[in-house]
């Protein structure tokens, strides 16, 4: 079967930290957990066969990867399978909260040609969540810094709380060094987030957001690339430094794998759709065909606003 070309891994469901903003569903206070957690054997024999059937971008995920023994030993198999399956190009990241990477992750890193996305919450919000003082913000910057040889991204989630910090908050990502800076517009759509709706971004607040990206964009003369998931009200051509996308992911070439190996839309939709090993049923399912299919519209977990919801995190 053909696949979309970019897969999520959330190899693990556990995480040291605990942010409101959250959103993976095994945290919603809702959640009924199917069963346990792919072990790293397995996920490279699925990790293998959706390669053989399309995947040439890979992020690895969680919950925290870094909590999962054995990731740097997927991280070199997706790497062999990836230049063995698509020579022609391919892409592989992790995705952490980086408490948990090693002096010498930067080896495994840079060996595997991974991209690190880290996380970078706040300068002062959320110390409590992540279990530091600074919210993470001088452990992330050092670790920027250390990450020499790798292509280091940082993805920033934009709260109510994190929006009067978020000038800083990408200005020391971009002096520390990262090479590109993913902005999440915060949404209760799914995980701890659904229970925090005081987080949740005005419309106003959307276009200040942007405008301090394309601010500091704009100074930083393209040393960083900047993009992020933003409403269709925010026009791209008023913020020409910024790479903006109206659509959800999970219509534009992207699908998950969770912790139990069910296949999932994305990574925010607590609905699973089969087993991996199941992928050849995936046409039948009116959901995949809805995103993967080309039948997308509205994203049906964004709201009801005609014209606005493409996307659960542009409402």
């Amino acid at each position: 079967m053909k696949l979309p070309p970019q897969v999520f891994l959330e190899i693990t469901r556990r995480c040291d930290q605990a942010c409101p903003f959250c959103s993976c569903p095994w945290f919603s206070p809702d959640h009924r957990l199917r069963g346990g957690e792919l072990t790293i054997g397995e996920w490279r024999e699925a990790a293998s066969a959706l390669i053989a059937d399309g995947v040439r971008y890979i992020g690895v995920t969680g919950g925290e990867p870094a909590l999962k023994p054995g990731w740097e030993e997927l991280l070199f198999h997706l790497k062999a399978e990836l230049e063995r399956y698509h020579p022609d190009g391919h892409e592989l990241a992790l995705y952490s909260n980086g408490k948990n990477l090693r002096p010498d992750s930067r080896n495994v890193l840079k060996a595997c040609g991974a991209k690190l996305y880290l996380s970078l919450p706040g300068l002062t919000a959320f110390p409590a969540q992540t279990g530091e003082p600074d919210g993470d913000f001088r452990r992330v910057i050092r670790q920027i810094g250390a990450m020499d040889g790798v292509c280091v991204m940082v993805g920033v989630t934009v709260t109510k709380i994190s929006l009067p910090e978020l000038y800083e908050i990408l200005s020391y990502a971009v002096l520390a060094g990262v090479e590109g800076v993913i902005l999440n517009l915060f949404k209760p759509s799914g995980g701890r987030g659904i229970s925090h709706p005081e987080l949740r971004l005005s419309d106003s607040d959307i276009l200040q957001a942007a405008r301090i990206a394309e601010t500091v964009a704009e100074k930083c003369g393209g040393a960083a690339f900047f993009g992020g998931e933003f409403p269709e009200f925010v026009r791209p051509e008023d913020f020409p430094h910024l790479s903006l996308e109206s659509r959800c992911i999970a219509a534009r070439g992207t699908f998950t794998v969770a912790p139990d190996g069910f296949i999932h839309v994305c990574e925010h939709d607590p609905e699973a759709l089969c087993f991996w090993k199941d992928r050849q049923n995936l046409d039948l399912i009116p959901r995949w065909r809805a995103f993967a299919g080309g039948g997308y519209t509205v994203c049906p977990l964004a709201g009801t606003f005609p014209g606005r919801q493409k996307s659960c995190r542009t409402d």
